[in-house]
C-alpha cells in the first residue's frame, strides 16, 4: 500500500500537482488514510517526500478546505494528532497551510458555529505557543494576516470572548518566547481599529505590553523593545503609550549611553513615531539629541548602526519638518542617499522605505520643491558618493533620476521592481511628477508592454495607469491626450494577460 501511494504521489508531483489528478487521488483516499499509511514507515527519505507533497497540496484552496474543515471524526483526530505531534515538521503543517489560505480561514472562523470556532482557536493558540520558534512564528504570521482579513466580517473573530480568553492566557504564560508572540499579535490587532483597542484595553490586555517593558528579564526586554515601535503605527496606540507612566523612562533610555544600542535604536523609533503623530513635542533638546544620534550612526562603518539610523530618520521624514531637518544637515542627507547605491541589500531597502516616506503625503501635503530635490538626489547619489559633485551641484534635470528609477522598474527580480513601484505610486500622486513621467518613452513601455511578474505588481501598475488617466482626463494637450488613450488601451490588453510565473522552487525531487 505504501509503494502504491508513493508512486501515485510521485506521478502527481511530476505532473505539477494538477487539480484533476489531485481530485481523483482524494476521491479514492482521505488525508487521514494517507497519513496513517505513510507515517507507519521508517524510511526518512520517503517521509520527507511525503511531507513535501502534503505541504504543496495544502497551498491549494480546494484541498486545504477538505483538510482543514472536514468535520468527520477521522479528520478531527488527524488535526489533533498534528497539533500535538512530537516532531516539529508535523506541527508546522497547519501554520504553513493557514498562511497560504488566510482568506478562507478568515471567512470560516468568522461564520462557523461556536463549538467549531473554539476547537480551531484552541489549536491555533496551541501552535502559537509552540516550543519551536519556527512553528510559533509561522502561526503568528498566519494569524496576523487572518486578523486583518476579518475586517470584512467586522472583526467578529477578534471580539469573541473565547479568542480574548486564549490571548490573555498566552500573555500570562511563563514562557518568555510565547509571551512575546502573543504581545506581537496583540499589537497588530490593536492597531487594526480603535474599537478593538478599546475592547482589549478594557480587558486589561494592553497594559501587559508596557509592563513587559519594565521586566527584569533582559532577553524579554530586548524583544519587547523591538515590538514597541509598532505601538506608534496607530493614533490610539500612540496616545496610549504617550499617556503611560513609562514614557519618560523610555525617552531617557533612548539617549542614555548605558542603554544597549539595540534597545536605544528601537526606543528611538517609537519616540519618533509619537512625535510624528503629534503625541509628543519635538522640543529643542530632544531634536538636538536625535540629530546628534543620527549623525553619529548614519555614517558609521557598522551596518547595524547605519540601518538603525536610516530607520529612525525615515520616521521623521513622514513630516515636512523631518525633511527640512535632513536637508539642514548635509551629514544626514549624504548619509541617507549613499544607501541608494549601497551593495548591502538591507540598507538599500531601508533607504527605499525612507524615500517613500519623503514622498508620502498622507499625514500632510509636503512642499513640492523638497520632493523634487529628493527625486534628483536619487539620480545623483552615485556621483555624490564618489565625490564627483557636492550637494550644491545637483542635476538641473530629472534624466539621471529617471534612469535610476527604471533600473528598478525593469529589474528582473520582482522584489526590486516592487520597491521601484512603491516610489512611483507616491510620485504619481504629486502635482509635478505625472507630466515629467509622461515625457519619458520608457513609461509607456513599462506600463503597457512589460508583463507583470506577480498579481501584486499587476495591480500596482493598473493603479498607476488609472491615476495618470484621471490626471490627464481634461487635458487639451494633444500629446497627453494620446498618452492617456494608450494607457486606456494598455489596461484592456493587460486585463486579458496573466502575470508571469516567477517561481523558481522545484516541487519534485
Amino acid at each position: 500500500m505504501v509503494e502504491k501511494l508513493k508512486q501515485e504521489m510521485f506521478n502527481i508531483q511530476v505532473a505539477g500537482y494538477s487539480d484533476d489528478q489531485l481530485t481523483d487521488f482524494f476521491t479514492r483516499n482521505t488525508f487521514y488514510s494517507i497519513f496513517k499509511t505513510m507515517t507507519t514507515n521508517t524510511n526518512s527519505d520517503l517521509e520527507e517526500r511525503f511531507l513535501r507533497f502534503v505541504n504543496v497540496v495544502l497551498e491549494k484552496p480546494t484541498f486545504f478546505e477538505k483538510f482543514m474543515f472536514d468535520e468527520s471524526p477521522d479528520q478531527k483526530k488527524l488535526l489533533a494528532w498534528l497539533v500535538d505531534h512530537d516532531e516539529e515538521q508535523y506541527r508546522s503543517i497547519l501554520p504553513r497551510a493557514l498562511l497560504h489560505n488566510t482568506q478562507i480561514a478568515a471567512k470560516f472562523l468568522s461564520t462557523c458555529p461556536k463549538e467549531q470556532f473554539e476547537e480551531y482557536i484552541t489549536s491555533i493558540f496551541t501552535l502559537l505557543a509552540d516550543e519551536s520558534t519556527e512553528v510559533g512564528l509561522s502561526m503568528l504570521k498566519a494569524l496576523g494576516k487572518i486578523a486583518k482579513l476579518t475586517k470584512e466580517y467586522e472583526y467578529k473573530v477578534l471580539k469573541e470572548e473565547f479568542f480574548l480568553i486564549k490571548l490573555k492566557e498566552g500573555l500570562q504564560s511563563e514562557d518568555g518566547n510565547s509571551v512575546m508572540r502573543h504581545i506581537d499579535l496583540l499589537i497588530d490587532i490593536s492597531n487594526l481599529s480603535e474599537e478593538l483597542f478599546k475592547i482589549y484595553k478594557e480587558r486589561g490586555l494592553m497594559e501587559k505590553i508596557l509592563k513587559a517593558y519594565s521586566t527584569d528579564d533582559v532577553l524579554l526586554k530586548l524583544v519587547i523593545v523591538e515590538a514597541l515601535p509598532r505601538m506608534g503605527d496607530s493614533a490610539w496606540n500612540a496616545k496610549y503609550v504617550t499617556d503611560s507612566i513609562v514614557t519618560k523612562g523610555i525617552i531617557k533610555d533612548c539617549f542614555s549611553p548605558e542603554t544597549d544600542l539595540y534597545v536605544r535604536k528601537n526606543l528611538g523609533v517609537l519616540v519618533a513615531k509619537l512625535i510624528v503623530r503629534d503625541m509628543l513635542p519635538l522640543d529643542v533638546k530632544l531634536k538636538a539629541n536625535f540629530i546628534d544620534h543620527i549623525k553619529a550612526t548614519i555614517l558609521s562603518w557598522s551596518n547595524e548602526e547605519v540601518e538603525g539610523a536610516i530607520e529612525l530618520l525615515s520616521v521623521f521624514l513622514l513630516r515636512q519638518f523631518g525633511i527640512e531637518m535632513m536637508y539642514a544637515h548635509k551629514e544626514l542627507t549624504l548619509g541617507l542617499f549613499q544607501n541608494a547605491v549601497s551593495t548591502n541589500e538591507t540598507r538599500k531597502k531601508k533607504f527605499f522605505n525612507a524615500l517613500a516616506n519623503i514622498l508620502d503625503q498622507e499625514i500632510e501635503v509636503k512642499k513640492a520643491d523638497s520632493l523634487r530635490r529628493a527625486f534628483v538626489l536619487l539620480g545623483d547619489a552615485q556621483n555624490l558618493v564618489e565625490g564627483k559633485i557636492t550637494l550644491n551641484e545637483l542635476s538641473s534635470t530629472y534624466d539621471k533620476a529617471f534612469d535610476e528609477l527604471f533600473k528598478y522598474l525593469l529589474n528582473p527580480f520582482p522584489e526590486w521592481e516592487q520597491e521601484g513601484l512603491n516610489i512611483l505610486k507616491k510620485l504619481i500622486l504629486t502635482e509635478w511628477f505625472p507630466l515629467e513621467f509622461a515625457k519619458i518613452s520608457k513609461s509607456l513601455v513599462y506600463l503597457n508592454e512589460t508583463l507583470a511578474k506577480s498579481l501584486e505588481i499587476l495591480t500596482a501598475k493598473n493603479e498607476i495607469r488609472n491615476s495618470l488617466i484621471k490626471k490627464f482626463e481634461k487635458s487639451e494637450d494633444l500629446y497627453l491626450v494620446s498618452y492617456r488613450d494608450k494607457l486606456i488601451e494598455g489596461i484592456k490588453m493587460q486585463g486579458i494577460s496573466k502575470p508571469t510565473d516567477m517561481n523558481y522552487d522545484t516541487k519534485v525531487l
